[in-house]
This record gives C-alpha cells, structure tokens and sequence, in this order.
C-alpha cells in the first residue's frame, strides 16, 4: 500500500451562515488555473445547495494555481450558501490533490466532482439517497452526459439505468472520476489514489480506475445511480484536443495494467493482448502504441518502486 505525505498549511473559510460540524457528506473539487470553469461550476453547486437541506461541506483543493482564486471565488453570488473551504495542495498531480481532499473530509461520504463539471440540482440530494438506501454500497458512481452537444462524446456515461459494477469491465463501462462518491470508511480501508497515476502525474490518467479497482477488490459494493447526474462541459471539439485527450486515457491504462501485473495478478495480460486485437483490427497504430508505452513506462515505474 502507499505512503502518502500532507504539509500542514493553513486553510481560508468562506464566511457561511451556519456552523458545519461533523459533515455527513463531504464534497471535493480539485482545480488548477481553471478559474473561469470552476466558478461556472460553483453556480451549479449553489443551485444544488438550495435543495440538499442536511449537513455538508464543500472542499475545494487549490492544486497550485498561479493565482490566487480565494478572492475570485468570495465574489460569486450565492457563494454564501455554500459551507466551503479551500485548501491547498502543493505537490503537483490530481492524485495528490485528491488525497489531500479526502484526509482534509469530515463527511462519512465522500464525493467528487471535477472544476469543469456542473451538477444537477438535485445531485447532492441523490447521493446522499443512494447510500441510504443501500448500506452496503461502498462506492457510488454516477451518470455524466455533454454539457455542449459540439463537444467529443468522450469522458460521459450516459447511462439510463441503475447498475451493479461487479468486474473490471464494469468499471471500464459504467464509473468515472469526474461524479462519484465513496464511504470515508472504503477510503481509509483501501488507501488514497496512486500519486503516479492522474492528470499531472507520470501516467497522465487512470486514477479513478485504481482507486474503483482497489474497492471492488477489498470486498467493496460498488453501484452505477443514473438519478446522480453531473454534465461535462469539457470543450474538447477539435481533432488535436480529441487526439490528445485519448492517448492520456490510452498510456494511462497501460501503465496502471503494468502495476497490476507486478503485483501479481497476471490475468491482466489478456486485457492488453485483446486490446492490441481489436487496435489492430481498426488500423489504429497509435492507439497500440500508447498502449505499450504506458505499459512499459508503468513497468519501469513500479520495479524501481518495488526495489525500495
């Protein structure tokens, strides 16, 4: 399991009206020098404040932005509504980033959003029911459509219908990082995200699929609720941003097959060889070459990991 290093710093608390203590639903958004999107986002979350009438907190980790968003963020209309704090993270990577939202959490559960995501109103509602309803649930993972219909159909799942997520493949299909929220308990039991995997970090990607992966293989339910809806205004319409986009998500893989492999469970090999396949079958040379790429980088990553 990793070891995670957090600096203590100080934190800024935006003036609310009440006192929050002892959060039951914690929520995370981790941002970097994305302003513009994160207050778009936070007019969203405003919206959903109004109807969620129990007890919450709204983390938002400053990952190193070069300006200071504290004062961008006071001025939003309605901020007020929102039992928010900001903190900051210094060390690069949404991993780590990540990490520091979760140790900072007060709530038995915990969401995330991302700064260029825009919830429903009835979104905090919807995943505080759905664990509610089932106690058992470790993780939930929850439905993500275009925000802008120009955009690449890249980075949603958009789908109608509850599911289970019972295997890898569930969580290829159904979960994504940008809407999802898990149990503090799940989180303490199984450790934080992987700080060499994620945007920022070496493996640009997959994160959020190790950290689901992780889960289901303690023991822990994981489900898909169609009724927690976020929309993705990730603006990626041109072919270069496209391009760019699927080969983090492509490396990323790769790399985080590569941990799996070294700990052990060598089944993994039958999901590169299948993907090499079907790569091969559409004359997608680039795709099996970032494949490997991240396959290979993760190997070298790892041992020299492991020989420490």
């Amino acid at each position: 399991m990793f070891k995670y290093h957090f600096l203590r710093i100080k934190h800024k608390r935006l003036p609310v009206s009440t006192k929050f203590k002892d959060a039951m639903l914690s929520v995370v958004i981790c941002t970097r020098n994305r302003i513009g999107a994160l207050k778009q986002c936070l007019l969203f979350m405003i919206e959903s404040a109004r109807h969620f009438l129990r007890d919450w907190e709204l983390i938002i980790v400053d990952n190193g932005s070069s300006s200071e968003i504290f004062q961008e963020i006071s001025t939003i209309a309605g901020v007020q509504l929102l039992p928010l704090v900001i903190i900051i993270e210094p060390l690069a990577g949404l991993s780590n980033a990540r990490n520091r939202g979760l140790k900072y959490a007060k709530g038995e559960i915990v969401a995330f959003t991302d700064d260029d995501c825009w919830v429903d109103e009835n979104w905090l509602d919807n995943i505080h029911e759905a664990f509610e309803q089932n106690k058992e649930v470790a993780l939930v993972g929850g439905r993500v459509d275009l925000a802008n219909s120009r955009d690449a159909n890249i980075s949603v799942r958009s789908f109608d219908q509850d599911q289970p997520v019972a295997s890898f493949e569930d969580i290829q299909k159904y979960m994504i990082g940008c809407n999802f929220a898990v149990r503090k308990s799940a989180f303490d039991a199984v450790g934080g995200f992987d700080p060499y995997l994620g945007a920022g970090a070496v493996a640009k990607s997959a994160e959020d699929l190790d950290f689901f992966y992780r889960i289901l293989m303690w023991g822990g339910v994981i489900h898909y609720s169609a009724a927690c809806r976020i929309v993705h205004a990730h603006g990626r319409f041109e072919l270069a941003a496209i391009q760019r986009q699927s080969a983090n998500y492509i490396f990323g893989r790769g790399f985080w097959i590569a941990k799996r492999i070294l700990m052990g469970e060598t089944n993994f090999w039958r999901h590169i060889y299948w993907e090499l396949v079907s790569a091969g079958k559409d004359f997608r040379v680039s795709h099996s070459l970032y494949l490997l790429g991240g396959l290979s980088t993760g190997f070298i990553v790892y041992a020299f990991r492991l020989r420490k």
